[in-house]
Parts: structure tokens; C-alpha cells; sequence
């Protein structure tokens, strides 16, 4: 076994332990997770998973996590009622590839909600990364916007921007700072058995798992004016 593999699964193995010793069901973010599929933070260890807390540090910075989707439309995810921070959930599968995202659960919270049942939601189980960010930050692809501003801001929006065909490569805007909790259904940790080949993990998920970092590209474009905003 080469030194890149033993290195690799002793990452992994440290992560797992951290995460086996948390409160059952929950993941709290370790350092701080990377912006993209790259630089995500694998939630590692076994059973459902049902609650990610973490802190967006700086007005620019966008938080991914690594998760098992179980599939057949039962994945949600929310920061209703967990945080006082304007957020922002998005989805993307294992390429990179947007899913959907929400903006404002309903008309009467700033906080996001990705449902379950919903015509967007995986129907296939797999590896899957979750992005927070506060708004208005939005994922771009080297083609643009992944996901139209919707009209309404509750709205739930596919991945139908220009951008929308091409993984995602970085983020438009800037926001807020604060911690959040995202509450989760149909998702479960992220088994060694499920998580990619130590050729695309070592140094960038397995260090995004131990809180190091690894090229957390955050882009610093121009805050948008929030007139009309709650």
C-alpha cells in the first residue's frame, strides 16, 4: 500500500473517530469547510444524519459539506429557526453539478429551506455537496450563474442559469457573518467505503475534513444592493 493511501485513510480514520465521538446525528463543522466540491468538508462516520452546525466566518465565505444523499426524494435541508443569518442552501451532486437551491423558506423568514418531495429533490442516493452562504452569494460555473434569482424568494430554483450546465467553480457576491444550523432528512454520514479514491481526496477533502482548509477559494466580487430586502 503506497504512503499516499495510508496517509489518506489515517485522515479519514481521524475524522470518522471525531465524528463518532459528537452528539449522535450531528456534525459541528471542524475549522472551516472549503467553498467547493474540491475543498468540501466530508462528514465521515455512519448512520443518519441529521444535524450540520457551523459559522460563516467573514461576509465572503460560503461553507460545502460532504454528505449521503439517501435518495427517492426524502433529502431536506433547513436554517429555519437555526440561525440569525440571511442564508442562502444549495445542492449539488457528485460532479459538481447544481441541483437546486432556496433562498427564503417562505415569506416570513430570511432562512432556507431545500424540501423534501419536491420535483428537484435526488431521487438517486449518492455522494452529494451541500453549500451554505449568506445572501446574496451565488454559486457561478465557469458559464455564468448556476441559479437564476427567482422571482419570488421563496421559490425553489433548479440549476436553469447560464451556468447551470457546468459544475461549479466559485461564488458571485458578499454577505454576512454568523453561525447556523442546517437540519437535515433523507441524509446519513459519508461511510469510508463511499468516499472517492485517495487520488482525488488526498490534500484537498480528507485536509478540508481535519479543519486545514485546503483552497477555500472565496470570491470577493462587489456586495449587490439589498434594496427591497427585509
Amino acid at each position: 500500500m503506497s504512503f499516499r493511501r495510508v496517509f489518506t485513510f489515517g485522515i479519514l480514520a481521524f475524522a470518522t473517530s471525531m465524528a463518532s465521538s459528537a452528539l449522535a446525528g450531528s456534525w459541528v463543522e471542524i475549522g472551516d469547510a472549503g467553498s467547493l466540491p474540491s475543498t468540501a468538508q466530508y462528514v465521515l462516520g455512519s448512520g443518519p444524519l441529521d444535524l450540520i452546525s457551523g459559522q460563516l466566518a467573514d461576509e465572503f465565505d460560503v461553507d460545502v459539506y460532504a454528505i449521503y444523499v439517501d435518495g427517492g426524494g426524502t433529502f431536506s435541508a433547513s436554517t429555519v429557526g437555526l440561525t440569525s443569518v440571511d442564508t442562502k442552501l444549495f445542492l449539488f451532486d457528485a460532479s459538481g453539478l447544481g441541483v437546486y437551491g432556496n433562498d427564503d423558506a417562505d415569506v416570513f423568514t430570511l432562512q432556507s429551506l431545500l424540501p423534501a418531495g419536491d420535483p428537484l429533490t435526488p431521487l438517486a442516493a449518492g455522494v452529494y455537496f451541500l453549500a451554505v452562504t449568506s445572501y446574496p452569494i451565488d454559486p457561478l460555473s465557469a458559464g455564468g450563474s448556476i441559479f437564476l434569482q427567482p422571482l419570488f424568494p421563496e421559490e425553489v430554483v433548479g440549476p436553469v442559469g447560464p451556468g447551470g450546465s457546468s459544475p461549479v467553480t466559485g461564488y458571485d457576491g458578499s454577505g454576512e457573518a454568523g453561525a447556523y444550523g442546517i437540519s437535515l432528512t433523507g441524509a446519513r454520514f459519508i461511510n469510508n467505503t463511499a468516499v472517492p479514491e485517495p487520488s482525488t481526496l488526498t490534500m484537498t477533502a480528507g485536509a478540508a475534513a481535519l479543519g486545514l482548509g485546503v483552497g477555500a477559494a472565496k470570491s470577493r466580487r462587489g456586495r449587490r444592493a439589498e434594496s427591497g430586502r427585509a
